[in-house]
């Protein structure tokens, strides 16, 4: 048996009588829909469904190389993650998806403007060294920048932090 419940009233109660016949016209905004449809979308993804995705194949990896610089470079430029396999592997699609369908000359090259401008980017600079700053600059452009590809703020000592570890591993791995 359906029930029809209007604001305020108790899950037992119903504005439906049991004999009565009813015809009900109903909207759903579109920003509503959309959303239901995403959460059904989300509930028919296979659980570890980046597990199937394949690695790269020694061409795909010169492309990234001679287009991007690299993975690590690619991914920066689309707000993916390095160390996250869910993001890897829909970078890995990503890249398929550009060398099938797109002409070289329309694919960006490079890693793109940074997030936060350079007048805002650099109010995060007081927790890295000189070394540091430098290496940011380098590759992202300011340390606000930096912070914020890898989801963290550059405004919470905390975030700071961790940032400052993620990128000690990752000036040793550049060595």
């Amino acid at each position: 048996m359906l029930k029809l419940r209007l604001t305020g009233q108790s899950p037992n109660q119903t504005s439906l009588h049991p004999n009565g016949n009813y015809v009900l016209s109903i909207i759903w905004p579109e920003e509503e829909f959309t959303r239901w449809q995403q959460v059904k979308a989300a509930a028919n993804t296979p659980p570890n469904w980046w597990l199937q995705v394949p690695r790269y194949t020694d061409e795909e990896k010169k492309w990234l190389k001679d287009h991007w610089g690299g993975e690590f470079h690619f991914l920066r430029g689309y707000g993916l993650k390095i160390h996250n396999e869910e993001d890897r592997a829909e970078g890995r699609e990503m890249v398929r998806a550009m060398m099938e369908f797109a002409d070289d000359d329309d694919l960006p090259e490079g890693p793109e403007q940074p997030i936060i401008p350079d007048e805002d980017g650099h109010l995060s600079d007081c927790h890295f060294s000189e070394d540091e700053l430098n290496w940011i600059e380098k590759y992202y452009g300011n340390s606000a920048n930096f912070l914020a590809s890898y989801g963290l703020k550059f405004y919470d000592d905390e975030d700071c932090r961790e940032g400052k570890q993620m990128l000690h591993a990752m000036m040793s791995d550049d060595d």
